[in-house]
Order: structure tokens, then sequence, then C-alpha cells
């Protein structure tokens, strides 16, 4: 039997509104919190998450632990003093 390859995040297409909810996640926040912080609906977070794992094929875990091993970059479109991700 052949071990899961553990996918990498870095490869797979985000739209910038995917990256600023992954960064979110990241983070460990709710659906709820995340969609206050981004000024929408948490069902419109709901189909966010469900397109990264879609892409991703991971879990919601997952996604968040792959996350960290983003490297840090200025450009990150988060709000003031959170770390900035590519």
């Amino acid at each position: 039997m052949r071990a899961a390859r553990e996918p990498d995040i870095e490869t797979f297409p985000l739209t910038g509104r995917e990256l600023e909810v992954l960064h979110r996640l990241e983070r460990g926040l709710q659906n709820k919190i995340i969609a206050y912080e981004l000024g929408i609906s948490q069902s419109t977070v709901k189909v966010h998450v469900r397109s990264i794992m879609r892409k991703t094929a991971t879990n919601r875990t997952q996604v968040a632990y792959l996350t960290r091993r983003l490297p840090v970059q200025q450009s990150w479109g988060g709000g003031a003093g959170e770390r900035r991700r590519a």
C-alpha cells in the first residue's frame, strides 16, 4: 500500500477571496468570525471553504495546517498587524 502524499497548497490556484478566508482558517477562526471580518455571509464563507478543500483535496483542519508552511510575504491582503503570506 502506498502512503498518501501530503498536498502542496502552494500549487493550487486560489482566488483572492479564498486566500483571505484561508488566512483566517490558519488563525483558527470560526466561519461566523471570518464572515464578520470580511463583511460577507456565513454561507459565502462556507462556499469558499468548500472550494479551498475541493481544490486541495483536504479537510478544513489539514488546510489550516498546510497554510503554516506558506512563505511570509508583505503583500498579503489582511488587516493591520496580521502575518502576511503569499
